[in-house]
């Protein structure tokens, strides 16, 4: 496999756990607008905290 498959598949694999996250403040968070999770999700990836 290339350098630049391997790319491609870590940078899927990262907006997809980024995805998955932004799904969990959604159900954890009902009560915050879709700007404010987007926001965090952001923010945690950002920060590299969990």
């Amino acid at each position: 496999m290339l350098p630049a498959d391997k790319l491609r598949i870590i940078e899927g694999m990262y907006w997809e756990a980024r995805e998955l996250k932004v799904a969990a403040l959604r159900a954890l968070r009902p009560d915050w607008s879709e700007e404010r999770i987007q926001a965090e999700g952001r923010r945690i990836f950002t920060c590299a905290a969990s």
